[in-house]
């Protein structure tokens, strides 16, 4: 029987991050792991980014796991459960049902191979009010599963900010119907200070399963993703256009911005933002595309700020 481990959390939490450092943990363990990644959208930046981590991983990208990919999900769970590994982490969109998770591992096929071990909840200190009901139900039933939350990029908040994104967290739980607020244990412990006793315990952390009222919606057509093979003109004007893709209206609501991007000088940059948060460095990466998610955007304006002959934000 293989532990199968779900490292879940809406659109730009930080799941990527959190899994380099779980993966590192469970190896040094002398355990051998498999991972199944998903992605919303048909281009797998997150695969990209875990190929340094020595493990063997399944991509199904282009296919969200919770519907039209949900029999290839099935096959690469039994496959890697039968490959010998000792554990299995499944990596899945921002935007996946957790309950589907359920339902999948309940099957005759899969329950005779795989068992569920920790279901572990990355969540990004963001304000809820920006997420939209669909967003709000999506991050409600991740929490609700939990066996342990993590507060992702404490390091860059005070006590304060801590305890006002833990209060939001909690009023959207009672708002779901959850009186308790957060169920499961929290860390906010920065993750660059997890040791070996937290890593054990996030390993043995477990799960929550509570009968609740589903909401179901078409993922596809409420969530929708554009990759962009674009241009800019150096960094600053990098993060300028991406300044102005979360604050124009005509591009749409935006949660992620992620993936690869050359200048005209042929220099390349890794790209990973949420609203919040703008990380954008020089990358090795030599390929790639950006991909941008949310709901209700606009594909030709957001190819339009990214175009070369848009050079309106060069010099902000």
């Amino acid at each position: 029987m293989v532990t199968v481990d779900l490292i879940t959390g809406f659109l730009g939490a930080g799941k990527t991050t959190f899994i380099h450092k779980y993966l590192r943990y469970i190896k040094d363990q002398g355990l051998s792991v498999r991972m199944i990644e998903n992605e919303f959208g048909d281009v797998s930046v997150d695969t990209q980014l875990l190929r340094d981590d020595d493990c063997e991983i399944e991509d199904l990208a282009g296919l969200c796991m919770c519907c039209v990919g949900k029999d290839a999900f099935i096959k690469m769970l039994v496959d890697s459960a039968r490959s010998g590994c000792d554990r299995i982490i499944v990596e899945p969109s921002g935007i996946y049902d957790v309950d589907e998770f359920f339902e999948v591992l309940s099957l005759p096929q899969v329950a005779e191979v795989c068992e569920i071990g920790s279901i572990l909840t990355i969540a990004d200190p963001m304000s809820i009010d920006y997420l939209t009901e669909e967003a709000k139900y999506l991050l409600f039933a991740q929490l609700l599963a939990s066996g342990m939350v993590l507060l992702s990029k404490t390091q860059w908040m005070n006590e304060d900010e801590i305890k006002e994104s833990l209060a939001q967290l909690d009023q959207l739980m009672i708002e779901k119907g959850c009186p308790g607020g957060i169920l499961a244990d929290v860390c906010i412990k920065p993750w660059e200070e997890l040791d070996e006793d937290d890593f054990e315990e996030l390993m043995d952390a477990g799960y929550s399963r509570f009968v609740h009222d589903r909401e179901t919606f078409s993922h596809s057509d409420t969530f929708q993703s554009v990759p962009i093979i674009g241009h800019c003109y150096g960094e600053r004007d990098l993060r300028n256009r991406i300044d102005a893709l979360f604050d124009s209206p005509s591009c749409g609501r935006i949660y992620r911005i992620k993936g690869f991007l050359c200048d005209d000088a042929g220099n390349w940059y890794e790209v990973n933002c949420t609203m919040n948060t703008h990380f954008i460095e020089a990358s090795n990466m030599k390929d790639g595309v950006l991909v941008v998610i949310g709901q209700q955007i606009h594909e030709r304006e957001i190819k339009e700020l990214f175009s070369a002959r848009n050079t309106f934000y060069i010099d902000k």
